[in-house]
């Protein structure tokens, strides 16, 4: 880990703040999320407190602190997916694969994340697993999908 995240933090210029979200969006694309002790790395390349690092890193939704599994799923809580029944969706999700909000499947599979909205009102209840769209989603037919993912014939 020592090695990967010095030849990111050697492609920045020293003490820059202004690269800190930048080295962040490397490190998590390299381990797939932002392990702790990197962040007093980053802190020290920057010059700048490890407090401002962790606190960029927990304040911006792209950013996670514990592994993500093989696959993300963001499931939109706004209203209107709301009101399209996101909470039967949840709660299939849930069912089929024991798993809550921000946790991690136990094999590493899956990962979920509710969000406040995804902005896919039109298509409304929607999800995005791995930055791929799914909308007008039902809650009967949430167990086909899970098998086609976890199958590798999902589209």
């Amino acid at each position: 880990m020592e090695k990967a995240l010095s030849t990111i933090l050697s492609a920045y210029p020293v003490g820059r703040r202004e690269v800190l979200i930048p080295i962040l969006q490397d490190v998590q694309d390299k381990f797939g999320y932002l392990p702790e002790e990197t962040l007093n790395s980053i802190a020290r390349h920057l010059q700048i407190p490890t407090s401002k690092v962790y606190s960029v890193a927990t304040f911006y939704n792209q950013f996670t602190m514990k592994p993500r599994g093989k696959y993300h799923i963001l499931c939109c809580d706004g209203g209107t997916c709301h009101m399209e029944d996101s909470a039967g969706i949840r709660f299939e999700l849930n069912r089929l694969l024991s798993l809550e909000n921000g946790e991690t499947t136990v094999d590493g599979m899956f990962s979920l994340e509710v969000v406040p909205c995804l902005g896919l009102c039109h298509i409304a209840p929607a999800v995005i697993i791995n930055g791929k769209i799914y909308g007008k989603l039902h809650r009967s037919g949430i167990a086909e999908f899970i098998e086609k993912i976890k199958s590798g014939t999902y589209v």
